[in-house]
């Protein structure tokens, strides 16, 4: 190879390497940010009701050590059918217990477009404490 090859080599390989990395992270990036977006309107703006998680999903998506679940969710609206519909939310490892299938929590939902669902709360699974003394009985 050539000096000048060398120097166009080395010129061009961090540029290819800069724009194949940019092509891949900034949709990815943008995509987290507009579930963000759109999670924080349906959290200020939605629809409130009562939900069952069906199914949960890790996403392998990640962010500040939170990874991101998918759920499958019945949806059970104070007026109208029950409808399924799916959400994807981080979750902090502490939370993670109060994500298994059967769990209620709280949703806010867009009555004109029944998909877009967003968890506000995670409640307690109904059965967890049945039988169960509290503590100090």
């Amino acid at each position: 190879m050539s000096f000048d090859n060398v120097m166009l080599l080395s010129t061009l390989l961090p540029i290819l390497i800069i724009g194949i990395t940019a092509m891949v992270v900034f949709p990815l990036l943008t995509g987290l940010l507009r579930n963000g977006s759109h999670n924080r309107a349906l959290l200020q703006n939605g629809q409130a009701a009562q939900a069952s998680i069906l199914k949960v999903w890790q996403t392998n998506v990640s962010m500040n050590d939170k990874p991101q679940f998918g759920f499958l969710l019945l949806v059970q609206p104070q007026q109208g059918q029950p409808f399924q519909a799916e959400a994807k939310m981080f979750v902090s490892l502490i939370q993670l217990v109060q994500t298994q299938p059967g769990t209620l929590v709280e949703v806010k939902y867009d009555p004109a477009d029944k998909t877009r669902v967003a968890i506000s709360a995670f409640g307690i699974p109904q059965p967890f404490y049945q039988g169960f003394p509290m503590a100090g009985q």
